[in-house]
Parts: structure tokens; sequence; C-alpha cells
């Protein structure tokens, strides 16, 4: 689930990945719940995270069985939302350093960190769009903060494209495995709560350069979290069309839409596992918010975690075979690993600051 707007946590990414999950840090008041940043989640032999373990909001690398932390950023401001690069040299992420959200890279060590970005507003929720363009969400274009866009530009900073210019918040970018195109949130007025001013999110896509916008759902609820198959052609997501979020997997040649759960509890979060065969993802089906996996041939679900809390869109290994989460069952968020069979599994992190995958 989203924390609040203001509280802090961190964001755990791992190599060779794209980004997890996007922490709320220094988030504007018009944050979609869930949001997350997913192509196809996979993790390798190093996990990076931003932790307030040491007072500030800091980037941080740790061996993927939670040995030998490291300490990437020192600059005792708030740093967040780490996306190794493709080619697993650099890593992307925001930063109040200079005062303001901005987005950074820096090498893999945590040197030559360079600045790519200078406007007002937060500049956040970065990723990797192929090995020479990043897409960034940032309000830069309104003293509103809620009115968020979508922005391109080279790994050097230059070319800085706007892609929409739409009234509202456009953002949680989410490539697709190609790189071609981009699935993302748009909060429009919740008509159900006009006393509240409350939003609900639609999903969208677009191609890299800004054209041919689509619009993929449409109704009276909210739809987030969208996660790519592997082959490009579907997106699970979770929406609560039924009264609580349930997943579901929209066809993208034919815009038709299955259910993949139909529990009494609310399923959040879907993550594609390498194959394309299954769906991690989060519920509370059973009482308390943990860990789950779909086989979608068949739409059997193996409950993986028990009163873990988790908090997350999970991550998936390259091989398919393990699963990256955090989960809050100890007080605070704590990054963990699972096998699919729901054996193996291991604490990665221990501390008191907020940790999230």
């Amino acid at each position: 689930m989203r924390n609040s707007p203001g509280r802090r946590t961190l964001t755990a990414t791992a190599l060779g990945a794209a980004l997890l999950t996007t922490g709320s840090a220094g988030a504007p008041l018009l944050v979609p719940r869930d949001a997350a940043q997913t192509p196809a989640l996979v993790f390798l032999n190093i996990i990076a995270f931003d932790s307030d373990r040491d007072g500030g909001e800091e980037v941080y690398v740790m061996d993927a069985d939670g040995t030998d932390p490291r300490q990437l950023t020192r600059s005792q401001y708030a740093n967040a939302w780490p996306q190794w690069s493709p080619d697993d040299s650099r890593i992307v992420f925001s930063s109040t350093r200079d005062g303001d959200w901005e987005i950074y890279t820096m090498a893999a060590d945590g040197s030559d960190a360079r600045r790519l970005t200078y406007s007002p507003g937060r500049d956040a929720h970065p990723a990797w769009l192929g090995p020479s363009r990043i897409v960034f969400q940032s309000p830069r274009h309104s003293a509103d903060a809620s009115e968020v866009d979508l922005f391109t530009m080279n790994t050097d900073g230059l070319r800085q494209q706007r892609l929409l210019a739409t009234p509202g918040f456009d953002g949680v970018a989410v490539p697709s495995p190609d790189h071609r195109w981009i699935a993302f949130q748009r909060g429009v007025p919740d008509l159900r709560r006009p006393s509240e001013q409350a939003y609900r999110w639609e999903l969208f896509l677009v191609d890299s350069s800004g054209m041919n916008e689509r619009r993929l759902t449409q109704g009276p609820w909210s739809s987030q979290v969208p996660s790519w198959s592997p082959d490009g052609t579907r997106l699970a997501f979770h929406s609560d069309s039924t009264g609580r979020d349930q997943l579901y997997l929209l066809e993208l040649a034919t815009g038709g839409t299955t259910s993949l759960t139909t529990s009494t509890g609310s399923d959040h979060a879907p993550s594609f596992s390498p194959d394309g065969l299954y769906v991690a993802f989060t519920s509370d089906r059973d009482g308390s918010m943990d860990l789950y996996v779909l086989r979608i041939a068949d739409g059997t679900v193996r409950r993986l975690t028990h009163d873990l809390i988790t908090r997350s869109q999970p991550s998936w290994s390259r091989n398919g075979r393990r699963i990256l989460f955090s989960g809050a069952g100890t007080g605070v968020d704590e990054v963990y690993v699972i096998n699919l069979d729901g054996t193996g599994l291991a604490r990665l992190t221990t501390g008191t600051e907020g940790i999230r995958p």
C-alpha cells in the first residue's frame, strides 16, 4: 500500500533491473497509491536502495544476500528512486541535495555524480528508456505541484522533451521491454467522492516520442500499477472496479481485459515473472497484507508469506526462481527475498529505517 505523502520510505532496485517501486519522499499531495515502475522486474547480484538509516535519505547498494551494504551518496539530503542502467554501469536517481528534487546519475560505485535537471518542482521517478534516454515526471510548467507531466532526456541531461501537456497528473512511467512505449497513470477527479476533491487513476499508453497516446482503461474507478508482460503484448494491473482492488490482464492488441483474481480481499501491485507464466502480487485476502503468486494459465494462487505486511510491488530474479519484496512484519519496512515455491525466505536488511524495494 502507498504510504501517506511526506513519509520517507526506501526504494530498492536490483542490478540490471528496472525501478521496483516509488517511495513517497517529498511527494506532492497528489500521489497515486501503490505507484510503481516495472517494465520486467528482475535482480541479479546487487540491490540498490535508498534509506534514512543514517539520518538523511541516501542511496545504498548491498549484495543479493543482504551482506556488504555500501552507502553511495553522502549528501545529507533526500536521495530516492535509484535504478540501474541497462548495462549496469550507472544509477539514475532523484535528490534534493541542491535544494529541490532533481534527477542525477552516478557510477555504480557512487562516484561521478552528475546533475541532469535544473527546474523548479519535484523531478522524480526516473526510468531508463533504453541505454541513451531517461523518462521522468515533473511539475516544472506549473506552480501547482499536482500538475505533473512526463519528460524524456538524454542520459547527459540534454534534449529534455515534454511528452504530453495534459492538465492534471501524468506520471509513474513504466517503459515497455523494448522501450518503444510508456505506460503511465493519469489522475482524474473521482466523481464518487466529490466532497473530498479526490482523484482516481486511469492507465494510458504513449510512444517514447510522445505520440500515439492511447487510453487503456476507462470507468468510474481507479486502475493502477501496470506491469508489462515480457513480450510486451499485455499489461497486468489492479483496479477497484468491483469495489475492492483486484488483478486484471489487458491485451494491448485488442484492448480486451480479463479478470485474474476475484478474492474477498484486496489484491495489489502485480508483477510479471520473466517467463510470463506467473504474476506475483500483494493481498490481504487472508488477513494481513502478504505476498502471493498466481499462475496465469489456470489461475492457481499460492501464498508465499505470512504476516509480513508486504508494502510494494515485488521483483523477480532473472531466472524467475526468487522474488524480492519489502515487508513491515518487524514493525519497520525491510527488504526480503523468497523462492517461487515459498521456501528460502530471507530478510536482507535490519534496522530502524523504512525500506521499500
